[in-house]
């Protein structure tokens, strides 16, 4: 299964000047068993450019290493990740359940 992911995000504008002041983001998404590719994508996310407050996984009951490489991963990185078990939830399921813990709304 391919890892889906959307971003939840907040643009503050100053009024008069139309620039951009300040950009907060979390980003979404749902793993299922992904213990051979989850790693790549918590790198790819922590190695961008604008960093995202938080990283916020729905896992919908992964039977290998998934959440034990996330939990492992995050331990010495500077991103807040926030972890949802779920058992058996599909894609939409999870990103809605995910998206109650965003901080950018």
């Amino acid at each position: 299964m391919l890892l889906r992911s959307i971003v939840a995000e907040n643009i503050n504008i100053e009024p008069k000047a139309k620039q951009i002041k300040q950009i907060t983001f979390d980003i979404i998404t749902t793993t299922f068993n992904e213990e051979d590719s989850i790693i790549d994508f918590l790198n790819s996310v922590f190695h961008q450019t604008i960093q995202a407050n938080s990283l916020i996984i729905c896992d919908a009951g992964s039977s290998d290493k998934t959440v034990a490489l996330i939990e492992g991963w995050s331990k010495n990185k500077d991103i807040e990740i926030k972890i949802i078990k779920s058992n058996n939830c599909s894609i939409a399921k999870g990103r809605n359940e995910a998206a109650k813990y965003s901080k950018s709304k």
